[in-house]
C-alpha cells in the first residue's frame, strides 16, 4: 500500500472513531489512548476469524454455498463492504452476502 493510499485510511479511521487515532512524538507515531483501546477487541476478533478459518481445513471458498452476514455503519458498507462484494462476485457466484446496520449500545 502507498503512503497517500495508507494516510487516506487512516483519516477514514479517524474519521469514523473520531480520534487522531496516531499521534506525532520524538521518534515517529504513538497511538493514542482510543487507538489502545480498540487493539484488545481487533486482536480478539481477528484470532476468531484465524481459528474459526484454522479449525476448517478441508473448507473450499470456491464450492462453499453460504450467507455471510456483515454488521457494519453505513460509511464502512460503501468504502469496504460493497467492493470486496464487487471483487468476489464472480469467484463467489454460491455466496450470499447481507449487512446490517451497526448501532451502538448506549
Amino acid at each position: 500500500m502507498s503512503q497517500p493510499a495508507l494516510s487516506a485510511q487512516l483519516n477514514r479511521l479517524r474519521d469514523l472513531f473520531k480520534d487522531p487515532l496516531l499521534v506525532p512524538a520524538h521518534r515517529g507515531m504513538v497511538p493514542t489512548a482510543k487507538a489502545l483501546e480498540l487493539i484488545g477487541p481487533l486482536r480478539a476478533s481477528l484470532d476468531q476469524l484465524r481459528g474459526t478459518l484454522q479449525s476448517h481445513d478441508s473448507f473450499s471458498p470456491a464450492t462453499a454455498e453460504l450467507t455471510i452476514s456483515i454488521a457494519c455503519t453505513d460509511y464502512v458498507e460503501t468504502v469496504v463492504v460493497a467492493p470486496l462484494i464487487a471483487a468476489l462476485r464472480g469467484k463467489l457466484r454460491r455466496y450470499a452476502w447481507r449487512c446490517t446496520a451497526f448501532r451502538r449500545q448506549g
